[in-house]
C-alpha cells in the first residue's frame, strides 16, 4: 500500500473509530479541511479540535448570535439546537449539559454542579473546611439528549 492510500484509509478509519489514531500524520499545519456545506478549518490543529468535537456524527458548537448550543449532523447537514441547560453557580448562567463520554447509546454528561463542603487537614494538622463546586453526572439516551428531552439516569456516589 503506498503513503497515499494509507493516509485515506488512517482518516476513514478514525472515523469509524471516533477517535484521533494521528490526525497528525493525516493533516499537514497548512492543510485546509472544508465541508461539503462550507466552514472551513485551517491547520491540523483547528483540524484535530473540529474532529474531537463531533459527538454521535454531529458536530457541536456554541452558536454566538442565538447563545445556544447547536449541533449539525454530519450526514445530513441538519441544524438542531440543544436546549439542555443547567444553572452554573460559579458563573452565574444558564449553561448547557456538558457531554463528557458516550457509549454507542448514551451519553455521560454532567447536568448540573452543586456546592458541597469539602474536609481537609492543613499543614498545622488543623481541620479546614471549605465550599467547593463539583459536577453532577448522568447518564442520558443519545436520542433524549438530541431531542432535549431531560430523561438523566443520575448517578450517586458513596463516600
Amino acid at each position: 500500500m503506498d503513503n497515499r492510500e494509507r493516509i485515506i484509509r488512517l482518516w476513514f478509519d478514525m472515523w469509524l473509530a471516533k477517535k484521533d489514531l494521528g490526525i497528525f500524520d493525516v493533516f499537514s499545519d497548512n492543510a485546509v479541511y472544508i465541508e461539503s456545506w462550507g466552514p472551513e478549518y485551517h491547520g491540523s490543529k483547528k483540524i484535530k479540535l473540529w474532529f474531537e468535537e463531533c459527538r454521535d456524527g454531529k458536530f457541536m458548537f456554541w452558536d454566538y448570535e442565538h447563545e445556544t448550543l447547536s449541533a449539525i449532523d454530519l450526514e445530513t447537514g441538519e441544524w438542531k439546537t440543544v436546549t439542555l441547560t443547567y444553572q452554573d453557580p460559579e458563573k452565574q448562567e444558564a449553561r448547557p449539559v456538558e457531554i463528557y463520554a458516550e457509549t454507542e447509546t448514551d451519553f455521560l454528561v454532567c447536568y448540573d454542579k452543586q456546592t458541597v463542603m469539602k474536609q481537609s487537614i492543613n499543614l498545622a494538622g488543623v481541620l479546614d473546611q471549605s465550599e467547593s463546586v463539583q459536577p453532577c453526572f448522568a447518564l442520558i439516551a443519545k436520542e433524549d439528549y438530541w431531542n432535549s428531552v431531560p430523561n438523566f439516569q443520575k448517578i450517586t456516589f458513596n463516600n
